[in-house]
């Protein structure tokens, strides 16, 4: 025999569900905010990098000129 729902067991259920949707809700917020810190760190990160290094064939070109100076001094 089925059991009759009330307006009252309707009311819970949709409370629930509205429950269950704000809590995904809130835990995609979260995982989102998660995901978009690190990829502002990854994007600081590579910013340093490429503002704040030398570049591999400026050191080059200094080192020679180091030693170039060096040789002079001599």
């Amino acid at each position: 025999m089925k059991k009759k729902i009330t307006i009252d067991d309707l009311a819970i259920m949709i409370q629930n569900g509205f429950t269950q949707q704000a809590e995904e809700m809130s835990r995609f917020r979260i995982e989102n905010q998660q995901e978009h810190t690190k990829i502002r760190r990854d994007i600081s990160h590579l910013n340093f990098i490429t503002t704040e290094h030398v570049h591999r064939n400026e050191f080059l070109e200094l080192k020679a000129d180091v030693e170039q100076l060096k040789l002079k001094r001599r």
